[in-house]
């Protein structure tokens, strides 16, 4: 099971590191080791619906100050 970050100071491991500091020894010193599971590749349709309500916002403002 990958995890996503570790303590540079003890080695501790771990998902989520509360306020940014390690549950075992306190230290702030955490790496993200770039595997988390939890997180989510994001595919090309949110790029495509994203592009689509930038498109609609921007052309309901231009209908208000138009009309």
């Amino acid at each position: 099971m990958p995890l996503g970050y570790q303590c540079q100071d003890c080695s501790y491991q771990g998902h989520k590191f509360r306020q940014g500091r390690c549950p075992a020894c306190g230290s702030a010193n955490v790496a993200n080791r770039g595997d988390a599971s939890d997180e989510k590749k994001r595919g090309p349709l949110s790029l495509i619906l994203c592009i689509a309500l930038w498109v609609y916002l921007a052309i309901e403002i231009g209908r208000r100050f138009i009309a």
